[in-house]
């Protein structure tokens, strides 16, 4: 058996890897666009942008681990189902259970490889790559604002300018909070940025507060405001995504969110070992199907996963928080429960 088993891990673990490399790769793109600009533009260094790719990482993992699992099994089996590999193992006398070994373990060693994400390194690199965005901030200047053009290299903010007399003073300014709290808009005043913070000498204009869709408007001749760059990026990431463990469970009486996040850590880990059994049953299903089949059936199937753990997230005030990020493992290992023996065997 263990020659069975070293032989069937052989075919999963490399495309595994590979498949994690994708799409991570994949994911990046988006992000590494804007942090490409970031370099060459702003002239943020290098190290900057390496260490915010690095500490994306962990929360794409939570997506390709789970992802790269159904994949790599479904792939190799299916492979060895098309080459009548299987049949020739099952006339050797070989049970279902031992069939299945090859996939157990390796859904044991992706499941361990995702709880280590989702317990350390999400929360870690979630705190690191904010600090990280701070540190680029600095590099932002005030001083590229043009113009009749938006200017939104800040988060959560838009400006607008009619006229630049120099580097501090401008006419016509329109700010925008993307969140849909303020809208300001002055004849003139000074633009002044300081370490984590935005500055505006305003005067002669209007304020728009829209909150709790309660709207408030406001006539001043002189307005002071200061923009809290560092606030808006903590707002960026919901708070619970820093919170380790027991940070989560310190905060339970806060609010069912924590609860949700707390267990839902647990679940998208041992998503992985059910991705892995799932793999196994559709490798079999679909031996004769183009091998291109593999991608797309893998594709949709985590998107569907995901999708209802996202809905899942929603129905926290009408169910238990902890046992509403269960709902999508609950549903997706009705197949492999069901079906499994029957396609093995």
């Amino acid at each position: 058996m263990k020659i069975l088993n070293k032989y069937i891990l052989r075919e999963i673990f490399p495309i595994f890897f590979l498949s994690n490399i994708f799409f991570i790769f994949v994911l990046l793109l988006d992000k590494l666009i804007d942090l490409t600009d970031l370099f060459f533009s702003k002239n943020v260094p290098a190290i900057i942008i390496i260490e915010t790719i690095i500490f994306y990482l962990p929360s794409f993992l939570m997506i390709t681990i789970p992802t790269s699992a159904l994949l790599a099994v479904m792939t190799a089996h299916n492979r060895l189902s098309a080459d009548s590999e299987i049949v020739v193992i099952k006339s050797l006398g070989v049970t279902p259970y031992n069939l299945t070994r090859p996939t157990i373990l390796f859904g044991i060693f992706a499941t361990f490889l995702a709880f280590i994400t989702s317990y350390t390194l999400l929360p870690y690199g979630n705190q690191l790559a904010i600090k990280n965005l701070k540190r680029t901030v600095n590099y932002i200047s005030i001083k590229d604002i043009k113009e009749n053009e938006f200017y939104n290299e800040l988060p959560n903010l838009t400006l607008h300018v009619t006229k630049k007399y120099d580097n501090t003073n401008y006419a016509g300014i329109t700010i925008i909070d993307n969140k849909g709290e303020n809208f300001i808009t002055a004849k003139e005043g000074e633009i002044l940025q300081s370490v984590g913070k935005i500055i505006f000498d305003l005067k002669d204009g209007t304020l728009i507060n829209g909150k709790d869709e309660k709207y408030s408007k406001i006539s001043f001749g002189k307005f002071y405001y200061v923009f809290n760059v560092d606030a808006q990026l903590k707002r960026d990431i919901k708070q619970e995504r820093f919170m380790f463990f027991s940070e989560l469970m310190e905060n339970f009486d806060k609010g069912d969110i924590f609860k949700f996040e707390f267990s839902k850590r647990i679940a998208l880990p041992l998503s992985t070992m059910i991705m892995a059994l799932l793999g196994l049953n559709m490798g079999i299903f679909f031996h004769r199907s183009n091998k291109s089949i593999n991608w797309i059936v893998a594709l949709a199937t985590i998107f569907v996963y995901n999708m209802i753990m996202f809905l899942s997230e929603n129905l926290i005030n009408f169910t238990d928080p902890f046992f509403a990020p269960w709902i999508a493992n609950i549903l997706f290992s009705i197949i492999p429960l069901t079906t499994l023996k029957r396609c093995i065997s």
